[in-house]
């Protein structure tokens, strides 16, 4: 019988129209993996630090004080034990990207067949560039994008480059699930 899965819903705080995805997670995965395949359902590029809150605990990489938790000690089924259950995500403490993740099911079935221990189902809206200010700094980068011919949004168009253009709307799950299948088929 295949090992029932976690099944999350992370939304990012402060933007709206809202950037989301529902994604699963085996119970026994640490929590600085956990961060990990968030970086890649929503589409950060891991490089800066990470805070967990769960309740009144507070769980990072690298811990640098008594009150702080080790993140790589702690595996998801010792710190979210019920549906429904809240926990927030910290990303970046400079661009401060706030998370909320929701626990939708405990004992969650992925598609038969699949074999993934790690897959994202459904998302919306493209997550924000890296360093981009967080939220105010992102309402203006779509202002600039909205209007790039503008002289006082020139600076702001240039400065995000990629090798496409910024789609606000656009999330793309097979990539999404191409990635974790890449990064986490090797996770113990």
């Amino acid at each position: 019988m295949k090992e029932s899965s976690l099944l999350f819903k992370i939304e990012l705080l402060g933007v709206s129209p809202p950037v989301w995805r529902r994604f699963f997670v085996p119970p026994d995965l640490v929590l600085g993996h956990f961060h990990e395949a968030i970086q890649i359902v929503m589409g950060w590029d891991n490089g800066h630090l990470y805070e967990f809150t769960i309740g009144k605990e507070r769980f990072m990489p690298e811990p640098d004080d008594d009150d702080t938790l080790d993140a790589w000690e702690y595996q998801l089924h010792q710190v979210v034990k019920r549906k429904g259950q809240a926990m927030g995500y910290l990303y970046d403490f400079g661009d401060s990207w706030e998370h909320k993740l929701k626990l939708e099911n405990l004992k969650y079935s992925p598609p038969v067949g699949d074999g993934r221990i790690i897959g994202c189902l459904d998302g919306g809206r493209a997550c924000p560039p890296e360093d981009v200010g967080g939220v105010w700094g992102y309402e203006e980068f779509l202002k600039a994008l909205a209007k790039p011919h503008l002289k006082k949004n020139k600076e702001l168009v240039e400065w995000y480059e990629a090798d496409e253009p910024f789609d606000s709307e656009r999330f793309d799950l097979a990539k999404v699930n191409d990635r974790l299948a890449k990064e986490f088929s090797r996770v113990p």
